[in-house]
């Protein structure tokens, strides 16, 4: 045993264990098993000594070298197990059991992630094997190969120490200890798994295959449980359900039979049962052969299983098959040395992937791998170590094959860059916040960008980018399936977006989710998220538009340092500010969520390497955020606290009165205009009469006091002023206002009177007006473009408030952006004001250009079922197609990739079919296409595609259906399936283009995948008539190995042909396989009679049709057989009946025949003809003399049926009596009442000499040897005491007959009665043999008597034997008896026969007989103690003594 460290087990267990080991051992016997082991301990281990023996660390190297040669797998542990439980010694009456249970719970306090117990009811541990199992090479096996053991090498038990470090063994002692009402067997291995043994114990045990109990002569029974909670029924059951000897061979060497195994995966599952035909053959070792260690092995045995139809499925086979694209990505998977640890061999050969090899890979039970197959291995790669183009193939495959995405899900898979900047794995499944969100850029230069800058930033809110070098294996990959971008749909895209979570990102998103990630969580990333701004703007991954969009919500640093996102309206810097000379250097209006840029911008800064120069930044900032200043500015209406510091009385007086000199008077201070500019005083004063401030008065200091005198009302600037409020400035549309003018640019052409926008007069005022643009401008007119193109938006919006804006309008502005198109570099930035307005009228109103759809013909194809946006061109007139690529540039949708998002805004009711065509159909699968990159998530996705699917609209072979209800036909299935098989969509009417869309008609429910197809495929067949298209569905199913998930025999139906009509649909519960000898026409369709044999394993492993007609349907045959009027069935009916009954025999059969079955067959003497008779009115004709007896006066049938001869029936002759007896037919032997008259008195009998041929020392040899052979084996008293019976015979004759009624009661109310007679009669009570004088006194020619002299003596002495050892024994008889049983003719019989005497027999022989042959006397006491118990004084027939 292993030495106990200070580990130990639980006390509650412990106890539990322990409470009850006084009810079965002594306390004696307790105390000598600890003895023992400790002298284990301190002998052999040193163990508490003082020395340590030092042979005791060669005897560990030595263990530890064999074991690692012996057993290279760990796992062979249980197969060790499985060996010793074989070998081991079991009770009589046992069913010998071995178990298995694997429970979560540490129940030893080892810290073992696990437990597994080991239960075995053996008869449990000796004191040898408790010597055997601690040492090595002592295995109490070895040389009992002969006694059927197998183990031999005396270390097995040892591979435990491979999987735990710390077995526990329990053996003999501990019972009623594990749960409530369960009794414990008596030895219990306690092992708990290294924590890295755990899931390979777990499947190892889950891949135990039934049939390794065929090849086991004990175990009966397996089980392999978990024992946790909630999973009560987590319990498989493997077990011996019926074992039946299949024929008697003459070589003893050879036995058949056929043995039925049953496995139940869980309590609540039913009974999965296979039949096998075993053949076991034992061969000898010749001499030259046999090997030193094997010396006492004189003959191998080799047994052959042959399964009769499905196999048992519980368990794998160590090798599976592999798709053909796999073992490809496995093969470049084991050249770059990623592969950690293998698992199960696959088939490398692709040759095996071939059709025809199924039907042999499937009987070898070659798996196709399954997901889960798919999902280890590729755990057990390194994919950090692959190239980037096998890790793209492999998700190319899961993408590809997405019934096994359920398998992977677990499985780090996902490469991504931390935020350290090292590749790392995630799983797809994303289950929490924190899991990493994954996004990659669809170029090579961006992707690489927004990584480094995400490292930047930390990763904000979990999101990762993949590796630079994935990114661009997925590139490549995408180029490589004809999708240039990755906005295309390959099914790789499709899936990594769907299922993986991760998704495209542009410098957009990634700007959108760093200014909310800022704002929320992280203020302190402010300023270099305006950098990163800038600097993407600069290598032109940021638009102008994308920042005009951008620009009025990013979080921006203020004065204060404060970081603000909402704001009313942003003002530049304070510093340089106008607005700080009138408000001072705070900002006044915070409240009013006015937002002052902080001066932090217009400092230099590094990013990523990247210098950005002092203020460039500050105005970028200013830029994007369209910061304002005096006067553009408009203040709040509020109160400036703080602010005023003069006496509003006095301030008032000042302003009212006439204290200020000018040139025409004193006057206020508002009457009064204060020019800078000498020369400009002197001009206003000569044309005009206004009151200039003399300045000569106050002299030079009082243009120092400007800001005072603007405050007392004066106008520092009044000439301008004044100017500015009147409309003096000829334009193109009158006189106006300076403010509202605009100097023309000639770049802008005809923009000006399309809007009419009042620019100045040049043909009035000529081109040198042009000249005093810094004039005009201080006057306010517009002069530069920006105010140009600000005056358009105003004129623009305020002819659209106006509904001014009419058809013609619109044209001409369109004209005119196509004359600018040609004449400068227009932008679409300059056309902004154009961008965001509702001016374009469609069908559903006034839309800006990006809502609004210009038609095509594509568009046209869909328009009719779907609400579009499309622009008015009734109201327009057709003229604005001619504007077609300027609408294009001011954002007006022309393809589908842009208006994809408005198809599905537009569908608001089912596409109704009538109103669809071809190019229509093609249309909207081309908006599904850039729809399947939007998120499922999206709310109008989901009800645009809810909408698709409801919707009849794909056009089959069958008429119109839903895309779920649709399949895209794959030219490869042409050899099998025709189009109009099913509801496969109708490419005469689409066209071969309709399987370019085959991942959006996927998207959207049409089957594609072939498992889908099968799925419809099956369930569409029943609306079908036709059997040749019926047959091809199945035949497609076939081919494709489709199995449902769940077998529905009640449900499920077939198809049944009829040449004569259409044929009718069957439930599959109604059908079998085969029906050889077509009795079951009646009530079951044979499958085999209506389709090739090809198709039968579908109609089996899918349909769940059995092989053969179930025993419920012979018994329902039966019982319509006893329904006939004659109640006679054929030899046919009858033998293929009971060849089933014999060949499905059982204890479950046997009780419902009991019960249910309350006719058997039974037949007349002389007559063919087999009638069926309740089985307690007939008789098993055990006794072929009886039966003869009673053949003449049967005028009923009396004896049950039985074969005559194996042309009709391949019953084993002895099997149908053994059946009759256990259904309860009595045997006529038991049943016959026999009286004998007139042989009351021997008054006319005459007593004979026995000596006179007849009983003898040649006769009592004969029966001696002949018990004593290999027919009866007797033992020596028994068959002494039959031969002593024998002897002891007195023997009469007589010429009177001797005179026998036989009688039958075949029920309570019949009796049937026969008399015979009879040559010779033993009479058992009187040990009399009454014999007849003729037949005596003539015995040597006569037969009959000879015959029934042996026979009488026979059935007294063999009555429990073999019949055909009671022949063999009346045939030598009577050839003794032909010859008086002389001795020497005796004694070449038995010679040639085989037989011989024993010492002992001889012996008693001798005793019985003097030498003259004369009887003696066997009851004197002799001299030998052994001859004196051979003949015991009273006798009695064996009969009697062995019922005793």
């Amino acid at each position: 045993m292993p030495k106990r460290r200070k580990t130990k087990l639980p006390i509650a267990l412990l106890e539990r264990l322990l409470s009850r080991m006084g009810s079965h051992t002594d306390e004696e016997a307790i105390a000598s098993t600890k003895r023992h082991i400790k002298e284990i301990r301190t002998k052999k281990y040193s163990i508490g000594r003082k020395e340590a023996n030092p042979l005791t660390l060669d005897l560990h190297h030595a263990v530890t070298s064999l074991s690692a040669e012996l057993y290279q797998k760990d796992i062979h542990f249980l197969m060790e197990l499985i060996q010793n439980a074989e070998d081991n010694e079991y009770e009589e009456g046992v069913e010998p059991t071995l178990e298995f249970v694997m429970t979560k719970k540490d129940i030893t306090g080892s810290g073992a992630p696990a437990t597994l117990l080991v239960f075995n009811n053996e008869v449990g541990f000796s004191r040898k094997n408790m010597d055997s199992i601690c040492s090595v090479g002592c295995s109490t096996k070895k040389g009992k190969r002969q006694q059927g053991f197998i183990g031999e090498k005396g270390i097995g038990f040892k591979s435990v120490f491979l999987v735990s470090s710390q077995p526990w063994i329990f053996s003999n002692g501990i019972c009623n200890a594990y749960g409530s009402n369960k009794i414990l067997p008596t030895t219990i291995f306690v092992l708990p798994p290294k924590p890295d043994k755990v899931e390979a114990v777990r499947a190892q045990l889950s891949d135990l295959h039934p049939e390794i109990l065929l090849f086991l002569s004990k175990i009966k029974r397996l089980y392999v449980r978990g024992f946790d909670s909630g999973k009560a029924d987590d319990v498989s059951t493997i077990s011996i359900f019926s074992e039946t000897e299949h024929m008697d061979l003459g070589d003893e060497r050879a036995n058949s039979r056929v043995v039925q195994l049953s496995v139940k995966e869980t309590e609540c599952e039913t009974e999965d049962l296979c039949k096998y035909y075993l053949w076991r053959e034992s061969f000898p070792v010749k001499p030259g052969n046999r090997v030193s260690v094997r010396m006492d092995v004189e003959e191998w045995v080799i047994t052959l299983a042959f399964p009769f139809g499905e196999r048992l499925r519980r368990g794998t086979s160590s090798v599976v098959r592999v798709l053909p694209k796999f073992r490809d990505i496995v093969v470049r998977i084991r050249s770059q040395g990623a592969v950690l640890c293998e698992l199960s061999s696959f088939l490398m050969h692709s040759s095996l992937d071939l059709d025809k090899y199924n039907e042999v890979l499937d009987f070898l039970r070659v798996e196709s791998a399954g997901g889960s197959w798919y999902g280890k291995y590729i755990k057990s790669c390194n994919l950090v170590l692959l190239s980037d183009e096998v890790y793209i193939d492999i998700l190319d495959f899961i993408a590809d094959n997405k019934k096994f995405s359920k398998s992977i899900k677990t499985i780090p898979l996902l490469k991504y860059i931390n935020r350290e900047g090292n590749m790392e794995l995630c799983t797809v499944a994303k289950g929490t916040v924190e899991a990493p969100q994954l996004r990659y850029a669809t170029k090579l230069e961006l992707h690489t960008w927004l990584s480094k800058c995400n490292m930047e930033f930390g990763c904000p809110d979990n999101v990762y980018f993949l590796p630079s070098s994935t990114q661009k294996a997925l590139v490549n990959h995408c180029i490589k399936m004809k999708k240039p971008n990755l906005t295309g749909s390959s099914s790789l895209s499709i899936w990594l977006h769907r299922h993986a979570g991760v998704k495209s990102c542009s410098a957009y998103d990634y700007a959108i989710l760093l200014s909310n990630h800022v704002f929320e969580k992280e203020q302190i990333l402010a300023f270099p998220l305006a950098i990163f701004l800038h600097h993407s703007h600069k290598k032109c991954f940021l638009t102008d538009y994308n920042l005009s969009d951008l620009g009025s919500w990013i979080p921006i640093i203020d004065g204060a340092g404060h970081v603000s996102r909402q704001r009313t309206e942003t003002l530049v810097p304070a510093s340089g500010s106008k607005w700080l000379k009138l408000f001072g250097p705070q900002n006044p209006f915070v409240e009013q969520k006015f937002v002052d840029i902080g001066d932090v911008y217009a400092k230099s800064s590094m990013f990523l390497g990247e210098c950005t120069p002092e203020k460039e930044l500050l105005g970028f900032v200013v830029k994007i955020s369209k910061a304002v200043d005096l006067p553009e500015l408009c203040p709040p209406d509020a109160v400036l606290q703080g602010r005023s510091v003069v006496d509003d009385d006095w301030l008032a007086v000042m302003k009212g009165k006439k204290w200020l000199k000018t040139h025409r008077g004193y006057s206020s201070p508002g009457s009064s205009i204060l020019l800078q500019s000498e020369i400009e005083a002197e001009i206003c004063l000569k044309l005009t009469n206004l009151p200039i401030v003399d300045e000569a008065f106050y002299g030079s200091r009082l243009g120092s006091f400007l800001l005072e005198l603007r405050c007392l009302g004066s106008e520092a600037s009044g000439l301008i002023k004044q100017i500015q409020c009147q409309p003096w400035i000829k334009t193109t549309v009158g006189f106006k206002c300076p403010s509202e003018t605009v100097l023309p640019d000639p770049r802008w052409g005809c923009l000006f009177s399309i809007l009419q926008v009042p620019a100045i007069d040049v043909l009035y005022y000529g081109n040198a007006i042009r000249n005093f643009d810094k004039e005009l401008n201080a006057m306010g007119v517009v002069v530069d473009s920006p105010g140009t193109i600000k005056m358009f938006a105003d004129q623009f919006n305020s002819l659209l408030s106006s509904s001014s804006l009419a058809a013609a309008n619109v044209m001409s502005l369109l004209g005119c952006i196509r004359e600018l198109r040609q004449t400068m570099l227009l932008q679409c930035s300059e056309l902004e004001w154009l961008l965001c307005e509702k001016w374009l009228k469609t069908r559903h109103g006034y839309k800006t250009p990006a809502e609004s759809i210009i038609f095509n013909s594509k568009w046209g194809s869909i328009s009719s079922f779907i609400d579009l946006p499309l622009i008015d061109d009734v109201y327009y007139g057709i003229g604005i197609y001619k504007f077609k690529d300027e609408l294009q540039m001011l954002g007006v949708i022309s393809d589908f990739e842009q208006g994809a998002p408005l198809v599905a805004k537009g569908l608001h009711s089912p596409i109704d079919a009538e109103l669809l065509t071809t190019d229509g159909i093609l249309s909207l699968l081309e908006c599904i296409k850039y729809l399947m990159l939007f998120s499922l998530d999206d709310p109008q996705l989901g009800e645009f595609l809810m909408t698709v699917g409801k919707s009849q609209w794909l056009k089959t072979m069958n008429g119109y259906n839903t895309p779920e209800d649709c399949i895209l036909f794959d030219r490869s299935w042409e050899s099998i399936l025709n189009r109009s098989d099913g509801p496969i969509i109708d490419e005469t009417f689409y066209g071969t283009n309709i399987s370019v869309y085959k991942d959006q008609l996927e998207f959207i429910g049409v089957k594609v995948d072939l498992l889908d197809v099968c799925d419809l495929l099956s369930g569409n067949v029943l609306s079908l008539t036709d059997t040749a298209a019926i047959t091809r569905v199945y035949s497609f199913l076939n081919k494709f190995r489709w199995r449902p998930k769940v077998i529905d025999k009640c449900n499920s139906q077939l198809w049944i042909p009829n040449p004569k009509s259409t044929g009718l649909w069957a439930k599959s519960q109604d059908c079998v396989l085969h029906d050889t000898k077509n009795l079951f026409s009646s009530c079951l369709f044979s499958l085999d009679k209506f389709y090739n044999k090809e198709l039968l394993p579908l109609f089996s492993s899918a349909y769940g049709v059995a092989l053969n007609p179930s025993f419920s349907h012979y018994l329902q045959l039966w019982s319509t057989w006893a329904l006939r009027g004659n109640s006679q069935v054929t030899v046919v009916e009858c033998s293929s009946f009971w060849e089933y009954v014999a060949a499905n025999w059982n204890q479950q059969l046997r009780d419902t025949l009991k019960q249910k079955l309350t006719k058997v067959p039974a037949t007349m003497s002389g007559l063919e003809k087999i009638h069926l008779i309740r089985r307690e009115e007939v008789f098993i004709a055990d006794d072929l003399r009886l039966k003869k007896i009673f053949s003449g006066c049967d005028k009923v049938p009396l004896f049950v049926w039985f074969p005559k001869s194996y042309s009709l029936s391949y019953i084993y002759p002895g099997r149908p009596q053994a059946i009759y007896e256990s259904l309860g037919v009595r045997k006529i032997s038991d049943s016959v009442k026999c009286k004998v008259n007139g042989v009351e008195s021997l008054e006319h009998w005459e007593k004979i000499d026995a000596r006179n041929g007849l009983i003898g020392r040649g006769l009592v040899k004969i029966i001696l040897a002949f018990l004593a052979g290999p027919e009866v084996n007797m033992s020596l008293y028994n068959r002494h005491e039959a031969a002593n019976s024998v002897i002891m015979l007195s023997v009469y004759k007589s010429d009177k007959p001797i005179q026998v009624c036989y009688r039958l009661m075949p029920s309570a109310a019949t009796t049937v009665e026969v008399k015979k007679q009879k040559l010779v009669l033993w009479e058992k009570d009187s040990q009399r043999l009454l014999i007849d004088k003729s037949g005596y006194e003539g015995r040597r020619n006569d037969l009959e008597f000879v015959t029934s002299f042996a026979i009488e003596l026979v059935q007294e002495l063999l009555a429990a034997a073999k019949p055909t050892a009671a022949d063999k024994l009346s045939k030598l008889i009577q050839m003794g008896f032909m010859f008086d049983f002389s001795e020497g003719e005796v004694d070449f019989l038995l010679m040639n026969e085989n037989l011989e005497l024993f010492v002992e027999d001889e012996q008693f022989l001798h005793a019985a007989f003097d030498t003259s042959g004369e009887l003696g006397r066997v009851y004197e006491k002799r001299s030998g103690t052994k001859l004196e118990q051979l003949g015991p004084s009273t006798s009695m027939p064996l009969c009697k003594k062995q019922r005793q």
